[in-house]
């Protein structure tokens, strides 16, 4: 039997249901240090073991993403300093 290539069987499925963690760092445009220490303190869930490999679910990475409250809009998050809000949209 011919092994197909992952990429292959891949190409034509409508969504990857499971991330790596380089998959997942990169799915929330973050590095995988950094994806890892979001899953030590609780604000990424953490993965599923599948056959030996550490998966995570798409729709919960992506979910854990959206709870993550945006600079400066909510009064409780001071914005980090160094960092420049940008106000130009403010008077729009």
């Amino acid at each position: 039997m011919k092994r197909i290539p992952r990429q292959e069987v891949t190409a034509g499925m409508p969504s990857v249901l499971g991330f790596q963690v380089h998959e997942a760092a990169a799915f929330i445009g973050i590095g995988v240090t950094s994806f890892r220490e979001l899953v030590k303190v609780g604000t990424m869930p953490p993965p599923r073991l599948v056959g030996g490999v550490m998966v995570w679910d798409h729709d919960e990475v992506r979910s854990a993403f959206k709870d993550i409250a945006h600079i400066g809009g909510d009064a409780s998050l001071p914005v980090p300093e160094g960092i420049i809000r940008d106000t130009s949209w403010d008077d729009a």
